[in-house]
């Protein structure tokens, strides 16, 4: 019989895995491994329907004919619905948390092919996609939380780290193929979604069978509404100075991207008349590829640095970017267009990381959801009303802002990277190991 890496025979007569795969499977306790072959199955059709947001703005504006309005109510859409999350952990008190990932997955890919029904118009079409967009809190904030119920606290990030991975290679893998089916059958664009409706299907299926020991894990001693948690995190964090200015300034920098990013394809199509492959490239291949691969060489730099001095770093990028963007508009050049992608891309690999570990900098273990549900929910109430604000800048001709608010979301990156850096300068370390933290409410 085969042996593995430590001489013991592989249990179950399971066959020997190589790479990476291999390592993260050593490392998992074999009670675990079933749930975690499951799971990679549903990250693969998730990941491929999270890649479907930056395709739908190819899609409205290369295949379509969508308008700058459509553009900014699908970015609000993708920003705003986490204000939902905070719901979603209120009703796991009553419905299993699986059960939140397996059914609503289910309805999205059900919903998603209905983009196949005959003359399905653009307004329809970004409704469908914003109905999933809404949908997916549950399974997003459900997922997070099944980790916990599923894996032990020591193997935790291995197995998250795997399954983080593979959504993001099944969604780089659905860019490419989206990028090709939109230049060569855009007629047939619904196929796309049809395809990743059947992933998502499966996805869901795959999730359902997934063991779960305890069926009360999730369990709360308190039943708290949404608004006494909220009266609670009112009075923890004002008394946290230092916290309460890292959100402004993330807020001053954030405030950025969700004001302009959503008209990049507008201004490509409509004012440089750029092709098809242009729009593909600069809204969903640049992203997919260098944010997924920019990510691990950001790693060792912001461990390194505190998060304001990280944030610093990607502000800067994330404001060059949307100067190359200005310029680009300004000067007619698509070429600026496509460097302006690539830097921004590039800032934004390290921006997920620093987004999903900087609250934690400042929060006591006892803190730690409620600094992060704060966190979601101010990045929520910008995601929603800062493409509004862009849509109402660049569609009054009075202001002349088209090109005007890529450069305007070049300052405003540039005043919250200033904020940072004097905040960071400053700071006197994390919270965590520490042995003087912040009141108890």
């Amino acid at each position: 019989m085969e042996s593995n890496a430590r001489g013991t025979p592989p249990p179950n007569g399971e066959r020997t895995r190589t790479g990476w795969l291999d390592a993260v499977w050593e490392q998992v306790p074999v009670r675990c491994r079933p749930a975690l072959k499951l799971e990679t199955r549903f990250n693969v059709g998730y990941g491929a329907y999270i890649a479907l947001y930056p395709l739908s703005s190819v899609a409205l504006k290369t295949v379509l004919d969508g308008t700058e309005t459509h553009l900014a109510v699908l970015a609000a859409a993708f920003g705003g619905t986490s204000l939902l999350s905070p719901a979603i952990s209120y009703l796991a008190q009553w419905i299993r948390m699986r059960s939140l990932v397996v059914y609503p997955a289910s309805l999205i890919g059900t919903l998603l092919f209905l983009t196949a029904l005959p003359q399905l118009g653009t307004d329809a079409f970004t409704a469908l996609i914003v109905l999933t967009l809404i949908i997916n809190v549950a399974p997003r904030v459900a997922e997070m939380n099944m980790f916990r119920a599923v894996y032990p606290p020591l193997k935790r990030g291995t197995a998250v780290g795997w399954l983080k991975a593979v959504a993001a290679t099944s969604g780089l893998a659905i860019t490419w193929i989206g990028f090709g089916w939109f230049e060569l059958w855009p007629a047939g664009y619904s196929g796309l979604y049809c395809l990743v409706g059947a992933l998502m299907v499966f996805a869901a299926f795959s999730y359902a069978r997934i063991p779960v020991r305890r069926r009360d894990v999730f369990h709360r001693d308190e039943s708290r509404p949404p608004w006494s948690m909220f009266a609670q995190a009112i009075g923890v964090l004002a008394r946290d100075g230092r916290f309460l200015q890292y959100q402004f300034g993330t807020a001053v920098a954030g405030l950025a991207n969700h004001l302009a990013v959503a008209f990049v394809a507008e201004v490509l199509k409509e004012d440089l008349h750029a092709g098809s492959e242009v729009i593909g490239l600069c809204v969903a291949i640049l992203p997919a590829v260098l944010v997924t691969a920019s990510s691990p060489m950001w790693g060792p730099f912001l461990d390194r640095v505190n998060p304001m001095v990280g944030r610093f770093a990607i502000n800067m990028m994330a404001g060059l970017g949307f100067a190359c963007y200005a310029l680009g508009s300004d000067f007619n050049q698509v070429w600026l267009f496509v460097v302006g992608a690539s830097i921004w891309s590039i800032g934004n690999g390290g921006g997920v990381i620093n987004w999903l570990t900087g609250s934690q900098y400042f929060a006591r273990d006892a803190h730690i959801a409620l600094y992060t549900s704060v966190h979601v929910t101010l990045t929520g109430i910008r995601g929603l009303l800062a493409p509004l604000l862009g849509l109402w800048l660049f569609s009054n001709s009075g202001l002349g802002l088209r090109s005007g608010i890529f450069w305007l979301a070049a300052a405003f990156s540039l005043l919250g990277g200033l904020m940072m850096l004097w905040q960071g300068l400053r700071d006197p370390g994390p919270v965590e190991g520490t042995e003087h933290g912040r009141m108890e409410p």
